[in-house]
């Protein structure tokens, strides 16, 4: 819809720099008119935040939740999963998705180490703000049938690395901390997606 975020290369004290978009596997999956927006934001304190945004064409099966793609990318989501409400304005209060994950990676040195992330998530659709994807589906169909309107979906990943044993520089010290630091960039981000 007009006014559907796309990420900006700065956000308050974040400096973005650009990632590809969608990779080929998810070229291959999505309908053609699938878009994405997806940066790497650093602050001055060396802390380290994924963003990505997936924008739906006409076709809504580009948009899904993100427990359901991120196991084949190797993450394993932990299975509780929770709304939290992140003070950020305007409006006040966005209410996202939050979730851990993991998975095994391997070091340029060659050792495996076990990956831990924190994970914010929420959609954006037509005056629609949801972090549930049964709310999402809900309206999808109520506001199709009843005011016409066709929602292209768009939905935002935050991602903040916990450090391992290797010490990932940017990553945060803990899930409390990868916690916070996800939670003060969407408050830093989230305005730069609404119209002025």
């Amino acid at each position: 819809p007009d006014g559907t975020p796309f990420l900006m290369g700065q956000a308050g004290d974040w400096t973005g720099s650009e990632k590809e978009g969608l990779t080929k596997e998810e070229q291959d999956l999505l309908p053609q008119d699938t878009e994405c927006s997806r940066r790497i934001f650093k602050n001055k304190n060396g802390d380290e935040v994924y963003c990505s945004i997936i924008l739906a064409g006409r076709d809504t099966t580009s948009i899904h939740r993100p427990e359901l793609c991120l196991p084949g990318q190797g993450w394993t989501i932990n299975e509780h999963m929770e709304t939290i409400p992140v003070a950020a304005a305007p409006g006040g209060r966005l209410d996202v998705m939050h979730m851990n994950g993991t998975r095994l990676a391997r070091l340029s040195d060659g050792r495996t180490v076990q990956m831990k992330s924190v994970f914010l998530y929420w959609f954006v659709g037509k005056d629609r703000i949801t972090a549930s994807h049964w709310q999402r589906i809900y309206w999808t169909s109520r506001d199709r049938v009843l005011h016409n309107i066709n929602h292209r979906w768009a939905y935002i990943l935050v991602n903040v690395s916990i450090r391992d044993d290797a010490g990932s520089a940017g990553a945060a010290q803990s899930e409390d901390d990868a916690a916070k630091t996800a939670a003060g960039f969407v408050q830093d981000i989230y305005p730069t997606f609404v119209e002025k």
